[in-house]
């Protein structure tokens, strides 16, 4: 069989594949609270020192950082607060995405309400910092509801990315483009990265799968995208999660990431180039070849709410969730009033 030819006529190497940084942020799911956001403030640390020792090399080698859900800044931002001029260097630099999303929620199990709150965290830094945070990444859920897409639209998010994990879900049975445009029940849309294929392959993990054996970025991943013809006429191809489940030694991952990018660039492996990057980054490429020649197709509907089923085996205490998020709700409204509110909260037993 013939070796797969990277080259364009003309010569020069065309294939890149943006390697995205990030964790799934999962917390308290192995650690406690405290374990846990020491772990996302430790892993953000590890890669702004990387971002200082690869900050001379080659644009595709400097290391980049995307936090998948805000909880991970705030941590960073309470436990290193000596280090938030850093940081927010590096955010208006492009260096390091945020993801609003306050963490891994489950979006078609919030209310209206609860979804809409889980970006203010973010938004208040943004309007403190002024920054713009409209690029949003939703690790390992299965889902994809609907109304989501009226939801970020209206919250001034122009992108997602739905990396999922094949678990209890009907997702491998997909066969959706991986790039689209949602449009919701309102009409208003939202640009979507829910790439079936990728995800089956490696989960949330893309990078770390890429990197742990290189040989698959031209034996799987280039023809794949290569043979989507019309529905992908792209040169860039995303992967997505170096560190999987965050963990206490997360952190000591990063400078491996970092080194294996760069070995990879230098051996200069069919002229192809891993780029160190973000998830923002890839979305601007995007967009330049959907401004030039439009292909992103117009999908509407649910993609499912997998996952959301499991709380109904914690009935009672999701009933409780409920009525005590109406409770505060309406003590709320009634403080704003100027009246004093006897809010009760219910607890199962």
């Amino acid at each position: 069989m013939p070796a797969l030819q990277i080259f364009a006529d003309d010569g020069p190497p065309h294939w890149r594949i943006i390697i995205a940084n990030d964790t799934c942020p999962d917390v308290t799911w192995g650690f406690t609270e405290a374990q846990v956001r020491q772990s996302f403030a430790d892993l953000i640390a590890a890669h702004l020192d990387e971002m200082t020792r690869t900050d001379a090399l080659p644009s595709e080698d400097r290391d980049h950082y995307n936090a998948t859900a805000f909880i991970e800044v705030e941590s960073f931002l309470e436990i290193y607060p000596q280090r938030g001029d850093e940081l927010f260097r590096h955010i208006r630099e492009g260096r390091f995405c945020i993801s609003p999303f306050l963490c891994n929620s489950l979006w078609g199990f919030q209310s209206v309400e609860g979804a809409l709150r889980a970006f203010y965290p973010a938004r208040r830094m943004e309007r403190e910092h002024g920054m713009p945070i409209d690029i949003a990444e939703h690790i390992e859920l299965p889902s994809l509801p609907w109304g989501m897409a009226s939801l970020m639209a209206g919250c001034g998010i122009r992108w997602t990315s739905v990396p999922f994990l094949d678990y209890d879900s009907t997702f491998k049975g997909l066969n959706n483009p991986p790039l689209f445009r949602l449009e919701g029940p309102d009409g208003s849309k939202v640009r979507v990265r829910l790439d079936a294929w990728a995800s089956l392959k490696a989960s949330s993990c893309e990078g770390g799968y890429l990197l742990k054996d290189p040989q698959r970025v031209t034996s799987e991943w280039i023809p794949h995208y290569a043979g989507l013809g019309a529905a992908y006429p792209l040169q860039t191809i995303f992967a997505g999660g170096t560190h999987s489940d965050i963990n206490p030694n997360s952190h000591k991952q990063a400078r491996g990431f970092a080194d294996d990018i760069i070995s990879y660039n230098a051996a200069g492996t069919n002229g192809v180039k891993l780029v160190n990057g973000t998830l923002a980054q890839f979305c601007s490429e995007v967009d330049a070849v959907e401004a030039v020649a439009p292909f992103l197709p117009k999908l509407r509907g649910d993609f499912g709410q997998s996952w959301q089923l499991w709380p109904v085996s914690l009935a009672r205490t999701v009933a409780a969730l409920r009525e005590n998020e109406r409770a505060f709700l309406a003590g709320e409204a009634w403080d704003e009033l100027g009246f004093k509110a006897d809010v009760r909260l219910i607890f199962p037993h």
